[in-house]
């Protein structure tokens, strides 16, 4: 069984956005060790809230592929509606080429 993790990434009270930034960092770190039987890691993105603090998520998803050797990471959400598609297939072409078929695109149409 295999199983996957998506951070919406809030900011609760009391916590500053470098503090949920460092636990989503640390979280994917520690579930790519071959310990743990995670798969995938899904970021979400959001806008201008404490709902969620990652408005690009690719630029997110590039530094996690980078830390990371295993786990597949992608987009739970890249939003169509405020990119342009060709621009999201060859910034999504060129991160899945990377990171050597690890990068999963996941799109909606909306928040």
């Amino acid at each position: 069984m295999n199983f996957g993790l998506f951070f919406l990434n809030f900011q609760p009270e009391g916590m500053t956005s470098e503090m949920v930034l460092d636990n989503m960092v640390d979280t994917v770190a520690l579930v790519d060790k071959d310990d743990y039987h995670y798969s995938r890691v899904l970021v979400n993105e959001h806008h201008f809230s404490k709902n969620g603090i990652i408005g690009e998520p690719l630029t997110a998803i590039s530094f996690l592929l980078g830390l990371t050797k295993r786990i597949e990471i992608g987009s739970l959400n890249q939003v169509i509606t405020t990119h342009h598609p060709v621009r999201i297939g060859e910034q999504t072409g060129l991160l899945d080429q990377m990171s050597y078929g690890r990068f999963v695109l996941g799109l909606s149409d909306c928040v």
